[in-house]
């Protein structure tokens, strides 16, 4: 039992080395310079990474949860046949996908803070729109909402701001 425990001491320490290796120089205004470890690196930046790991995780409401779970339901809500339903979510597809390329560059143009907001209040106003709409209009505005917000905004915020930022 004696080389279990030496092996597994073993790649703790190796997990433990790899964490504090330095990722790189660097230098703060007034100190010296230093080796910046993946481990310092998460707890300088914690606010940031933990931002774009939470806008990671909530991107996925505008297709997974909604579209393919409740999908039957919806159809039968407004009376759509499968047919209906796949042309009118193609075409909010094409729609927010147009949408992303005017949307997406307005991220260089805004602070991160309002432009994040203005994504996740789009993402829960298609949210209200599907639930309270009437007719298959307000469905489509729902669903090019959620394609435009979820996996499209979202995902281009946080692929956009992490590039940016480090």
């Amino acid at each position: 039992m004696r080389g279990t425990s030496d092996k597994r001491r073993l790649k703790a320490s190796a997990f433990c080395r790899a964490w504090t290796r330095p990722l790189c120089l660097y230098h703060e205004p007034g100190k010296n310079i230093r080796a910046m470890t993946y481990l310092r690196f998460i707890i300088d930046n914690r606010r940031f990474l933990g931002f774009g790991f939470f806008l990671s995780f909530f991107f996925s409401f505008g297709t997974t949860p909604i579209i393919a779970l409740f999908g039957g339901e919806i159809r039968a809500e407004y009376g759509l046949s499968h047919g209906d339903f796949g042309v009118l979510y193609s075409i909010a597809n094409v729609v927010a996908a147009g949408g992303i390329v005017w949307f997406g560059r307005m991220i260089d143009r805004t602070d991160l803070r309002m432009y994040s907001a203005l994504v996740c209040g789009l993402l829960i106003a298609s949210c209200l729109v599907m639930s309270w709409g009437p007719s298959v209009p307000f469905l489509f505005a729902a669903l090019v909402g959620f394609r435009l917000a979820g996996p499209g905004l979202m995902n281009h915020t946080v692929g956009t701001s992490m590039a940016r930022y480090f």
